[in-house]
């Protein structure tokens, strides 16, 4: 599972003999075989998986000019950085704390990139709400 995962998000991790000189191959379902053999899975191969499929080393940048050179990071979801494309997300001048107190959303009520405050709070529930039933489903 663990060289599945590799192969999926970091192949200069795997051994010469695993790697493919495919220059684009259609990833396996590493979410479904995360889940059906989760039990069978070490608590370090658990952790890595989990990171990797949900994006938690992925970066947001501002400068949307380096788009072009994103292509060369790999294809989405499997780069480190994503950047902003014709969004000004430069002034979020308006700060909310969910109700749990876990994440804070940063965001601007003016220009193009505006949100409402009762968007942010609605926003601010489905995000606790999915991760605590990711914190259910993996127990902790």
């Amino acid at each position: 599972m663990l060289k599945t995962a590799y192969s999926i998000f970091e192949p200069g991790r795997l051994e010469p003999e695993y790697r493919s000189d495919n220059e684009f191959d259609f990833a396996p379902d590493i979410v479904g075989l995360f889940c059906e053999h989760y039990d069978e899975l070490s608590d370090e191969t658990r952790e890595y998986i989990a990171n990797k499929i949900m994006l938690s080393d992925i970066r947001l940048h501002t400068d949307a000019s380096m788009n072009q050179g994103n292509k060369n990071q790999g294809w989405f979801p499997f780069v480190t950085h994503a950047y902003a494309d014709g969004y000004d997300v430069t002034v979020l001048d308006k700060a909310y704390l969910s109700p749990g107190g876990k994440f804070i959303f940063w965001y601007t009520e003016t220009g193009d990139s505006a949100v409402d405050e009762d968007t942010i709070h609605h926003l601010a529930g489905v995000v606790e709400s999915i991760t605590e039933d990711i914190e259910d489903f993996l127990d902790i």
